[in-house]
């Protein structure tokens, strides 16, 4: 809930403060906002990471690109999001990791996202698929929104 939770001032929330910058750069959004991003149709989710402990982030972000040991927790609960999502951005090797465990049209794939090809549409699906917006510059993080723009 931390990632909707505007009363948090001068923004300590990274990828919050990164993928509002970057939208609004990229012109998906107008103003960097919470309220500019659910207006245009967005929604974070992050069912799954919110929930790890730092310590438990780091075993299982090391462990993200095989296919074992597997994410702690359910992710069941992603499974009818992902069908009815026309467009579904996989920022991240731990989300990756979960869309890929129960999305049958989800291809697996092992390259580091923070290396080309990526970020990109997996070619043939609705999957765009990046790094983490939390470890980078704005810049960076803008130019990863710009690459969503341009995703047919």
């Amino acid at each position: 809930m931390y990632f909707y939770d505007p009363a948090v001032s001068r923004d300590p929330v990274r990828v919050r403060s990164n993928l509002l910058y970057g939208l609004t750069v990229a012109g998906l959004i107008g103003a960097p906002t919470l309220e500019e991003f659910r207006a245009a149709g967005f929604l974070f989710d992050h069912g799954i990471r919110c929930y790890m402990s730092f310590k438990l982030l780091e075993t299982h972000r090391r462990s993200a690109d095989r296919p074992l040991p597997g994410l702690p927790g359910k992710v069941e609960h992603l499974r009818p999001l992902l069908a009815e999502a026309q467009s579904v951005w996989v920022m991240g090797r731990i989300a990756r990791k979960a869309v890929g465990s129960v999305a049958e049209d989800f291809p697996i794939e092992r390259n580091q996202i923070s290396k080309p090809p990526y970020p990109c549409r997996l070619r043939g699906t609705k999957y765009f698929v990046s790094r983490y917006l939390s470890r980078m510059s704005r810049n960076h993080a803008a130019t990863i929104c710009c690459a969503l723009r341009c995703v047919p």
